[in-house]
Parts: structure tokens; sequence; C-alpha cells
């Protein structure tokens, strides 16, 4: 092999391994199921607009608003009717609490109808473990596009038996919100290397330097 190439190859194990050592999944929920089976694994839903609309977050009977990112229903919604006209909406998805010893990913995919004059917007935030809404640190407005888009929201290891939640705020003006979904949320701890894949990679640097001592010949 070219000595070029085995630096190559040398290079990208050594990556590898240390990228995916120790990742795992706290969460991945697609919506298929139930909102009862939602509040059975911890879900928290809580419509606290002003004044309380004849919906909260919902699962569509059909896809003619629009469909989930694999064209079924298995996506949950909130809409304008989450309050009444003239009111401020503000309806919670919260997920179930998860570890944040270490640092990690959340990772979700979001859509408006996109319906002309009007505008959907959302904001974000993390709790300490906590479902109270007023618990909750939210990041500024965002503007929801009409086509599903997908954000990641890293947070930091907070030490040893520390939990978080993590919560979807629909929220604006009665008039003006129309509706909402949001897919396939995942929370993932950020890789990192155990100590035997730090000594592979010393191995692999030490490696790497033999190859460039032996080509500097």
């Amino acid at each position: 092999m070219p000595i070029s190439r085995l630096k190559s190859t040398l290079l990208a194990s050594v990556l590898v391994l240390a990228g995916t050592a120790n990742a795992a999944t706290l969460l991945n929920e697609g919506f298929s199921g139930t909102l009862a089976n939602l509040a059975t694994a911890g879900w928290v839903i809580t419509n606290q607009s002003s004044p309380a609309g004849s919906t909260s977050w919902f699962r569509p009977a059909t896809t003619d608003v629009f469909a989930a990112q694999d064209g079924s229903t298995n996506y949950l919604a909130a809409n304008y009717n989450s309050g009444v006209a003239g009111g401020t909406i503000a309806n919670w998805l919260i997920t179930p609490t998860f570890s944040t010893e270490t640092a990690g990913l959340v990772n979700l995919w979001i859509r408006s109808a996109g319906d002309e004059g009007f505008t959907d917007t959302v904001k974000f935030g993390f709790s300490n473990g906590s479902s109270a809404t007023s618990d909750f640190t939210l990041g500024s407005l965002v503007t929801v596009a009409g086509a599903w888009t997908e954000y990641t929201f890293a947070y930091a290891a907070a030490g040893a038996g520390s939990i978080a939640r993590f919560a979807i705020e629909y929220t604006g003006s009665g008039d003006t919100l129309n509706q909402i979904g949001v897919d396939s949320i995942t929370i993932t701890t950020a890789a990192v290397p155990e100590p035997g894949t730090w000594a592979m990679f010393a191995l692999g640097a030490a490696a790497l330097v033999a190859v460039r001592r032996r080509s500097a010949r």
C-alpha cells in the first residue's frame, strides 16, 4: 500500500473510533402511537393559551393539511384552535426527563402549513427536569418554515444525577397562527471516547509519526 494511502487509512480509523465511542440514544420518538402512550412515557402536554381554545397538541387524522416526513400522519400538530381569535396562544409540548450527566443533542423536525397570510412561531428550551412551564429557559421566537426543517440543540454536561426536559412552546397571536407539525424527536449523548479508544488514538498517532519519518528518508 502506498505510504500516503496508509497514512489516510490510519487517520480515518482513529477518527471513526474517537467519534463513535459511548454515544447513546436517550429518546427516539416518531409519534406513531396515541397521546395516551405519550403520557405514559412521561411526555407532558399543557395548553396555557389565554383564553384556551378547543384543542391542544393532536395526532392528525388525515394528511389534508400536510403529511409527516414519511407521508403518514405520524406526527404531532398544534393549530390556531389552541386559543381563540384575539387571544394569545401558549401551547406546550414537553419531553420526558433525560439524563444530562454527559453533554448531548436534541434533534427534531418541524414545519408549518405555509399558508400565505399566517406566521407560525415557536420557542424552544430546557428545564432542570421540572415540567412546570415557569421553570423552562426558552430561546428567542422562531418562525417555522413551510417545509420540514431540522433543528439541533446542544446541552452541556451537568454532573452526576442531573436531568432535564426539553420543551416546544407553540406561541403567538390567535389571529396570526395557523398550524405546525413536530416529527422525529431524538435525544442523544455526545460521543466521549473511552480510555481504550484514547490509547488506540495514541497508537494511531504514533504510527502516523512513524510513516512520516519513513517517508522523509
